[in-house]
């Protein structure tokens, strides 16, 4: 692409220059022809290679949506021969990695992670800077459908996990 401009950009200045010195007052007062900077260039240099960008998990995903999302991130893995686990124990999936592992195993891990690992929903990411502000109103929603968040005997795990999957979409579409 950017050959194709420099090429372009080339033949319009050709053309241009042409176009001046056949006009009958190219010629300077004193006969002789004008001056006409140029661009002088090394060559074209190859674009950088556009930066990978990790998927982002959204808050409205089916199962079948996750499981595509992810299936890159675990092609990679098993690709190097290792697992979920590995990358857990190597410190990539929260908590504290495993002294002693192969410097080679965690630098093939990391570039998995790195390049296939989905990223949080923003709302949840703590890179978000609203993302404390959204977990209080969707704490306020749940608390006005009668969870009391902090009394951790207020029933039925699922009912709980399916209330505040519906407070999180609820929240997030008030706040668009």
């Amino acid at each position: 692409m950017r050959r194709i401009c420099t090429l372009t950009a080339a033949v319009v200045l050709a053309v241009t220059l042409h176009a001046c010195e056949s006009s009958p007052d190219a010629a300077g007062g004193d006969g002789s022809k004008p001056q006409v900077a140029t661009l002088t260039s090394a060559g074209a240099t190859p674009s950088p290679e556009p930066e990978a960008r990790r998927p982002r998990e959204r808050l409205d995903m089916t199962a079948e949506d996750e499981e595509v999302l992810w299936a890159p991130y675990h092609r990679c893995l098993k690709e190097h021969g290792y697992t979920q686990a590995d990358a857990k124990m190597a410190g990539f999936h929260g908590g504290e990695p495993v002294a002693g592992l192969d410097a080679g195993k965690v630098k093939k891990l990391k570039a998995c992670v790195d390049r296939f690992l989905p990223l949080p929903p923003w709302e949840l990411d703590p890179a978000n800077p609203a993302a404390a502000d959204f977990d209080h109103a969707v704490t306020r929603c749940l608390q006005k459908k009668g969870f009391d968040m902090a009394d951790d005997s207020t029933g039925n795990v699922a009912e709980v996990l399916d209330a505040t999957s519906d407070c999180r979409l609820s929240v997030a579409k008030d706040q668009k």
